[in-house]
């Protein structure tokens, strides 16, 4: 019985510590404002498009950039009235009146930015800087408190997403609470199935345990 006494403090204690991961990184969540840490409190709405029929080429004018396209949109990029000509695994831009493709420079992934960006609070939201990410990125950083990083496709301008210093604290959080170190948020893989069985183990070897020491000073 020593060494189960040994196996099962040392168990509880593992057991333990990620139960307070579990409960801390909950209650930090919890007390976080969700639309600030998910980017939507700095996120505006992008314009709608107008009802223009004039003067606009005719989309069976438009290039076909690539086999499969499965929708043609009209839509407004910063200032500009494009078509989004998509596939399943691309999308190209042309200008709406000359058909002429539309790149997505730093100049209009910044205008992008700006228009998708919603300020806190009075003064802030002023661009600080651009950069070219991963090839297929633009990322626009905003001089706000929360530094935020909005994402503009650099393929079709289309914005990925508002990201902070609270998305990636959560994330983190989140790392921990599910245990998933992959950097994902699924609940179901073998080290969480492993504490859950170390859990269910301390349980059945502390009843055990207990009822060999009431029978020891004769109580059971």
């Amino acid at each position: 019985m020593k060494a189960l006494r040994t196996l099962h403090r040392w168990v509880g204690i593992l057991v333990f510590i990620q139960v307070l991961l579990w409960i801390g990184s909950g209650l930090v969540i919890s007390l976080l404002d969700a639309d600030l840490a998910r980017g939507k409190a700095t996120r505006a709405d992008l314009p709608v498009a107008p009802l223009v029929t004039e003067a606009l080429l005719p989309v069976s004018a438009l290039p076909r950039p690539f086999a499969g396209i499965e929708s043609i949109r009209l839509q407004m990029l910063a200032d500009t009235l494009v078509y989004r000509v998509a596939g399943r695994d691309s999308s190209r831009l042309y200008d709406a009146f000359s058909g002429e493709p539309v790149v997505v420079d730093e100049a209009l992934a910044l205008a992008i930015a700006r228009q998708s960006y919603r300020p806190l609070s009075g003064g802030e939201g002023v661009p600080a800087n651009t950069a070219y990410f991963e090839e297929t990125v633009w990322r626009v950083a905003f001089a706000d408190r929360v530094a935020t990083n909005v994402f503009i496709g650099a393929e079709d301008g289309h914005v990925l997403g508002h990201r902070n210093n609270r998305t990636e604290l959560v994330e983190f959080l989140l790392m921990l609470h599910f245990m998933d170190y992959t950097g994902g948020h699924d609940f179901n893989h073998p080290l969480i199935v492993i504490a859950a069985a170390l859990a269910l183990w301390l349980t059945l070897s502390g009843v055990l345990l207990l009822v060999t020491s009431l029978r020891r000073v004769g109580l059971g």
